[in-house]
């Protein structure tokens, strides 16, 4: 059993938001198809209105439109980090989630998470662990496409404890959940 005092941060808050919209595998390449096959689909369009209504005539008009769809469709993916860090702070801010950010214990057993706060109690059982990612700062154990158990490796006190908490994983976490979103499209 491991005992972790969890105190997460605006920050913390932010690279879990970040992660999960944008640098997880397939999420990048998914809204990049998009935004650009949406923009390609408009060229097309008003190309053929273009030749349709004057086909030797070029139209100034029809060049400004293509560079307001680019600025509207292609641009935006150039600003999804500061995106992000808006629609974050925008969560951080909000009174009505300042429970988030409340100080937890978190006990890791091999019945499952439970995360013990001052407003709530919540246990999690290690089958409802859909996907587990590590990043640099963090240990992100989603219960949902969207949501997660937030673990801080500043939370984390030895490596007796790190070593533990990896082994409870090993032991706890599917296989699917530890590498199956590596490899899905």
């Amino acid at each position: 059993m491991i005992t972790l005092n969890i105190e997460l941060s605006r920050e913390d808050y932010f690279n879990f938001y970040y992660y999960t919209v944008w640098l997880a595998p397939g999420k990048k390449a998914a809204a990049i198809k998009s935004r650009v096959k949406t923009f390609a689909l408009f060229v097309l369009a008003f190309t053929l209105i273009q030749f349709a209504v004057s086909p030797h005539d070029f139209n100034f008009f029809f060049f400004y439109t293509l560079l307001v769809l680019a600025s509207i469709y292609v641009l935006p993916l150039f600003s999804i980090e500061s995106s992000c860090r808006k629609q974050s702070d925008a969560f951080c801010n909000d009174p009505l989630n300042a429970n988030f950010f409340l100080r937890s214990e978190m006990i890791i057993s091999e019945t499952g998470i439970f995360d013990k706060a001052s407003h709530a109690e919540v246990n999690y059982r290690w089958n409802g662990i859909i996907k587990k990612v590590e990043t640099a700062e963090h240990f992100l154990l989603y219960i949902s496409g969207s949501q997660a158990i937030i673990i801080p490796k500043r939370a984390i006190k030895s490596e007796t404890e790190r070593t533990a908490l990896l082994e409870l994983f090993g032991k706890h976490i599917s296989f699917d959940a530890e590498v199956g979103h590596l490899v899905k499209e």
